[in-house]
């Protein structure tokens, strides 16, 4: 399955629970995390819920908004 290099997604931290929703309209992801948004750990929750969810090994991070629920991650080639 082909994954794009780079997807748009926007966490939502403190949530009842953690799973992914692919938005329709523009193809970007609603993730949300249980954990809170305080030492990186909501972004780190983020990450590892998006690999499971693509259900790829490959290494993914975030290039932009370390700080903000709009994030942009990249997947390694």
């Amino acid at each position: 399955m082909q994954h794009p290099k780079h997807i748009r997604i926007t966490v939502f931290p403190n949530s009842d629970d953690s799973y992914v929703k692919q938005e329709e309209v523009d193809a970007s992801y609603n993730v949300y995390v249980q954990s809170a948004a305080s030492d990186g750990r909501a972004n780190k929750e983020a990450v590892q819920l998006m690999r499971r969810y693509l259900g790829i090994d490959k290494q993914i991070r975030i290039v932009s908004g370390h700080r903000s629920k709009q994030k942009i991650i990249a997947i390694a080639d």
